[in-house]
């Protein structure tokens, strides 16, 4: 029986994008999304997108979220427009981070519903971050399996502003009185530790996993050979320019270590590139020339891959799989008696944070 996994990059506003890819694939699918994978797996603002169909928001809904919310989060895109400004404000930042996390948060809240908890979700989900308390990598898990309950009872907004916790765009996040960083900076592309989980710790044969991935890549970390080669701080963060690097350059390797174990059970849907570069798609920019400029190179990307064999290969897959949910089974009833949080608290204290072993 296929065990199918939706990946989500991170990147920002850039998101956006992957809310277009969604929403056309929910309309391709003929059914909520969640419906149709065993599993999800989210990095950065891919993390908050994944928990939002989790818990069965549509994803056009996700769409408009970005739409009407975006400039609660990135807010001040209009004085980026002048040069004096722009520059002020770099030093400014150079001190402090840009944005509000808990803005994040806020609209979390405002798209799925206040105080939900990650032991609400009807799908599966993994989503990395980076516990800067301890300086290791961990992964925030639904109850799937017994380890899991540790995470169970936090709040989606929570973990929304730990998996978001970008560095210098938002502050360190906080959970349990523990450090939490956005892991997009190392691992933007999350297709590999949703392998890693069904492999590992469902058990599901390689055989029998199917793998689609989304991103939010439509822009190209590239330097012109006239650029200045002894970038400073400034230089390497200006538009963003480092995070694209390092986050492009993960992308690749994921995607040629994906193909190379599932092969065409791999499939990948990623931006078209922006050749007309006159409005700069970046991390933060939500403007409306920008938001309009997501959108249509969404529809264009979804329109060149579902024009492809493989691609429509796996949305047939898709259309017919039925999920098994029989782990839900043990997850008791959030609405249920309130010995059962206290009961998942109790547990919580008992188990270790979930990583990779």
């Amino acid at each position: 029986m296929p065990f199918t996994i939706l990946a989500l990059s991170g990147g920002g506003y850039l998101g956006l994008h992957e809310a277009v890819l969604l929403r056309e694939l929910e309309r391709a699918l003929h059914r909520p999304i969640a419906e149709a994978f065993d599993l999800i797996c989210g990095s950065s603002i891919g993390a908050v997108t994944a928990m939002a169909l989790a818990v069965g928001t549509p994803a056009r809904d996700i769409e408009a979220g970005f739409l009407q919310h975006g400039a609660r989060i990135f807010p001040g895109h209009v004085w980026r427009a002048s040069r004096p400004l722009a520059y002020l404000s770099s030093i400014r930042y150079m001190f402090r981070s840009r944005y509000r996390g808990e803005a994040v948060g806020e609209t979390v809240d405002a798209i799925v519903g206040a105080q939900r908890t990650l032991g609400e979700a009807r799908t599966r989900l993994v989503i990395p971050v980076i516990n800067a308390s301890t300086g290791r990598l961990e992964v925030i898990k639904t109850p799937h399996s017994e380890r899991n309950w540790y995470y169970a009872e936090l709040r989606l907004a929570e973990v929304a502003m730990a998996a978001t916790a970008a560095p210098t765009y938002f502050p360190i996040a906080s959970l349990r009185d523990q450090l939490y960083v956005d892991a997009g900076i190392f691992a933007n592309s999350p297709g590999m530790f949703g392998l890693h989980e069904a492999s590992h710790y469902c058990k599901v044969p390689t055989q029998a996993i199917h793998v689609l991935s989304l991103g939010t890549h439509v822009t190209r970390p590239r330097l012109t050979p006239r650029e200045r080669r002894d970038l400073g701080a400034l230089g390497w963060l200006k538009g963003g320019r480092l995070y694209t690097t390092m986050s492009a350059a993960q992308r690749e390797l994921t995607d040629n270590i994906l193909r190379h174990i599932l092969e065409e059970r791999y499939q990948r849907i990623d931006g078209v590139p922006d050749l007309r570069g006159d409005v700069p798609l970046q991390f933060d920019n939500v403007s409306l020339a920008a938001s309009r400029r997501l959108i249509e190179l969404g529809e264009r990307a979804w329109s060149e891959a579902y024009a492809q064999p493989s691609i429509r290969r796996f949305i047939e897959l898709l259309r017919g799989h039925a999920v098994d949910a029989r782990w839900r089974a043990a997850v008791p009833d959030p609405a249920g008696p309130d010995h059962v949080g206290a009961s998942i608290a109790a547990t919580a204290k008992e188990q270790e944070p979930s990583g990779l072993t």
